[in-house]
């Protein structure tokens, strides 16, 4: 049953008609100063707003709080996110790459939160390939939640296979079990005590 939730939140956002890559929104000024020495690896989550982030908050099974993640590295001394998502306007979707001002937006989101896990420089470097080999094929987004693929990825499983592979599989993710298989909920991501709150940020409504 979890499965077909999970579906059905699928074909709720590839018929949304809003795509937050495109917010114009920026953040206060104060927010973005809290997002200072961020490094590549980072895990950045948001809490969008409408009934589609509802849905996919609903996927996750402990904390129903984010309905979106993405991993930071830092292009030209700005934080950058990198992150699978699809669209109307996309609808086969893929990876992108935007700055993290515009993916935490105020015009589509009410909070965000960044985590990090202890990881070393040469973790990081990896972390950073990776990202950016993703971002230079076709990758496109999972709409079955299906984590035994590498060519179709999911926001949250896009972000753990990367950490989990530049660190040898030892970040120590672990997924949501259910009866018709195994998912990455948005929730696996942070709620693990191998990783620390960096940044927690809610905007006045």
């Amino acid at each position: 049953m979890r499965l077909l939730t999970l579906l059905l939140c699928i074909g709720l956002l590839l018929s949304n008609k809003s795509d937050s890559r495109f917010a114009k929104a920026s953040p206060p000024a104060s927010k973005l100063k809290s997002c200072q020495n961020l490094s590549d690896g980072d895990v950045v989550l948001r809490s969008g707003k409408g009934f589609i982030s509802d849905m996919m908050r609903n996927t996750s099974m402990k904390e129903k709080r984010f309905s979106h993640a993405g991993l930071i590295i830092i292009l030209n001394n700005e934080p950058q996110v990198v992150h699978c998502i699809a669209s109307e306007q996309d609808p086969e979707g893929g990876i992108v790459i935007q700055p993290l001002a515009d993916f935490v937006s105020p015009a589509e989101n009410k909070s965000f939160a960044i985590y990090r896990y202890p990881i070393t420089d040469n973790i990081r470097r990896q972390v950073r390939k990776s990202v950016l080999r993703y971002s230079s094929a076709h990758v496109t987004f999972d709409k079955s939640f299906d984590l035994s693929t590498d060519n179709a990825l999911y926001c949250s499983e896009f972000v753990y296979k990367v950490l989990e592979t530049a660190s040898g599989n030892t970040i120590g993710i672990e997924p949501t079990r259910v009866k018709k298989g195994d998912y990455i909920g948005i929730d696996d991501l942070y709620l693990n005590t191998n990783c620390s709150l960096l940044i927690d940020s809610t905007y006045t409504q």
